[in-house]
């Protein structure tokens, strides 16, 4: 299934399977390889869900996670989201969704079914679908199509329940008012800002920096190193053991023909004479009548390429204006238009884009076309050997990985199937080797792993690995003479900082008693400064988005006109007033309440929905085994 997942990663077909079953996978310790494996890790109404289902689970929402926040993805984080307990989670609930649509007595076609299946692109070919190609991709997910369609019926019926209940919201008028006052209401505040780092006088004593010292140990602790052995399974390491027939390429090429569609292209030069969005109408037409004085050259035979590199305001004039090929899309609409109205050797009129005046001259049409097997013929092979490959890598990294279950360790497992076992020095999180494939991938699962605890497979970057935590050095905490210069600094900042703040809370106090801001400032010769109107989504002029910030000037009114305590930004703290609030509504109103009608109807679905999913494990039989935890 993982091969399969990796060619169609954003295909319908895999989005409505992972929509049915919620893939993904887990970490596993090679103390519960064999009973977990085998076992169940809930039971709703009756209904199992297996280990299997929560490991892959797992692994989806581990791979979604990663690709949205790279390399800043650590078991820390893996943790403070709570990734088990979602995988969990979300299994269990579609477990109760489906029933709650059986129950329903609700039930899939035959005919709606196979229109479903149909229209899955990944079955297709050539836009329509195709038994073989149906057949084909089923096999490579090791999934026979009696099982797919049921997970596919699953699916539908999920589907059905979800618009049942979003069927049924309603936005009314006044709820859009209500949204479209709050969107749209600004604020203007005055405030004091106490800089920390215009305290300069602040010094510490010895026992000062000993005391912080003390408080803060664990902020000099030196990082945690661990030291890992793996096996490494690269592709291309197989590539030599891979044969591709004629007809295996034959039936990719047939397949897959809209892949060797090449599309029409045209290879130009052109001439700019760059207008500026501030240029005034006069501007604007002198520009146009010297392009115009150009093109009249080039009407009576003067060489194109000569004129651009006179004359042309684009980086292309080093080149005679020479640009291409390119698609039509490539290009903004009157450009494009214009160049593909044109056969080769001919030269346009004036035509006028965002960016200024231009002249172009078609130097060749590069017509669209579909290449011939003979053509595409290398390209395929090389694609499906790297594919083969890929599943061969896998293959072996799985067979290793079921020996790890029958419990071998990994160095006699390593020997039995003939692998290099390799092994890294010791490294911090923030410094892994950098002849692996993903550096900052392998830290995260190696720091992931308890001390001689073996990880599942592991892709990085197209390499399978299996890792095992040899040894793990803990964070130490250094003697205070080795970090003494970065204590001392800290310290002092902190003591700048406390002042700051001490002195925001003094001076608001006063304020509160004063009932003047201005005039208190001024006593204490305090500048004062007015951020001008902004709205709750912006960010404050000069001082950017400060959320406590936004809050505590929103939550002032006209009776409560003094911030009721002091905020702290990037820049120190912050005493606030208001100075004034109102509301400043869009220019179209009728297309933002049309944005605002759908976004609170989107809102109140997914609380439906999600207010169903709770009624729905209210009154369900859920049991969970040892070791499985949910929200």
């Amino acid at each position: 299934m993982l091969h399969l997942m990796r060619k169609h990663a954003g295909s319908l077909m895999i989005k409505i399977i992972l929509g049915a079953i919620v893939v993904v996978f887990v970490f596993w310790g090679i103390g519960s390889f064999r009973e977990r494996r085998a076992g169940r890790v809930a039971v709703v109404n009756g209904e199992a869900i297996s280990v299997a289902e929560y490991r892959e689970a797992y692994d989806n929402l581990i791979q979604r996670l990663r690709a949205n926040l790279g390399d800043t993805l650590d078991e820390a984080m893996i943790k403070k989201l709570k990734v088990k307990e979602q995988a969990i989670n979300q299994l269990i609930d579609q477990r109760l969704l489906t029933q709650a649509a059986q129950r329903l007595k609700w039930d899939v076609s035959n005919e709606e079914l196979a229109r479903a299946i149909r229209s899955i692109s990944a079955f297709q070919s050539n836009g329509a679908f195709d038994p073989r190609q149906y057949r084909r991709v089923l096999d490579l997910n090791r999934m026979t199509p009696e099982a797919f369609e049921a997970l596919q019926k699953q699916a539908l019926l999920v589907q059905r329940l979800e618009r049942f209940v979003s069927d049924g919201v309603k936005v009314s008028d006044l709820e859009i008012e209500a949204w479209l006052a709050w969107q749209n209401t600004a604020v203007n505040i005055q405030y004091v800002l106490f800089n920390p780092d215009s305290y300069k006088d602040i010094g510490v004593s010895q026992k000062e920096i000993e005391t912080y010292f003390k408080e803060h140990a664990a902020a000099y602790q030196t990082r945690e190193k661990v030291k890992v052995r793996y096996v490494r399974f690269d592709p291309k390491a197989y590539e030599d053991r891979v044969t591709v027939t004629e007809e295996e390429m034959r039936d990719y090429y047939d397949a897959n023909r809209e892949a060797f569609r090449v599309p029409k292209t045209v290879e130009a030069r052109h001439i700019l004479i760059k207008v500026d969005p501030s240029d005034k109408p006069e501007a604007v037409e002198e520009k146009r009548k010297r392009l115009e004085h150009i093109l009249e050259r080039v009407k009576k035979g003067e060489d194109f390429a000569t004129l651009a590199k006179a004359y042309s305001e684009d980086p292309s004039k080093e080149s005679g204006g020479l640009i291409g090929p390119f698609q039509k899309e490539a290009m903004v609409k009157p450009f494009a238009d214009a160049a593909f109205s044109l056969k080769a050797g001919e030269v346009s009129g004036l035509v006028r884009t965002p960016f200024g005046w231009h002249i172009i001259k078609a130097e060749k049409i590069n017509e669209a076309k579909t290449r011939s097997f003979e053509e595409a013929k290398e390209d395929i092979r090389k694609k499906l050997v790297s594919e083969k490959a890929k599943t061969l890598a896998y293959d072996a990294a799985d067979n290793l990985y079921n020996s790890l279950i029958a419990g071998l360790d990994l160095e006699s497992a390593a020997e039995k199937h003939k692998l290099e076992i390799r092994s890294t020095g010791f490294f911090s999180r923030n410094a892994p080797p950098a002849d692996l494939a993903d550096p900052a991938a392998f830290a995260s699962v190696a720091f992931g792993l308890k001390a001689n605890e073996i990880s599942d497979i592991q892709e990085m970057n197209g390499v399978y690995y299996i890792l095992q935590v040899v040894e793990k050095k803990p964070p130490k905490t250094p003697e205070l003479e080795t970090v003494l210069d970065r204590v001392k600094k800290d310290c002092i900042r902190k003591k700048r900082w406390d002042k700051a703040k001490a002195d925001a809370e003094a001076f608001l106090a006063a304020v509160k008693s004063a009932k003047s801001f201005q005039e208190e400032a001024k006593k204490r010769n305090l500048k004062v400064a007015t951020s001008g109107f902004f709205k709750r989504n912006a960010p404050v002029p000069d001082l950017g988005y400060i959320p406590e910030l936004t809050q505590a000037a929103f939550a002032l009114t006209l009776d409560q006109r003094i911030g009721k305590k002091t905020v702290r930004g990037e820049k120190g703290y912050l005493a606030i007033a208001l100075v004034g609030k109102k509301v400043i509504l869009p220019d179209h109103i009728p297309e933002e309440k049309k944005k605002i009608r759908q976004a609170i109807k989107r809102q109140k679905q997914v609380l439906a929905f999600n207010t169903l999913v709770s009624q729905l494990r209210a009154k369900a039989d859920i049991v969970l085994e040892e070791g499985f935890a949910t929200q």
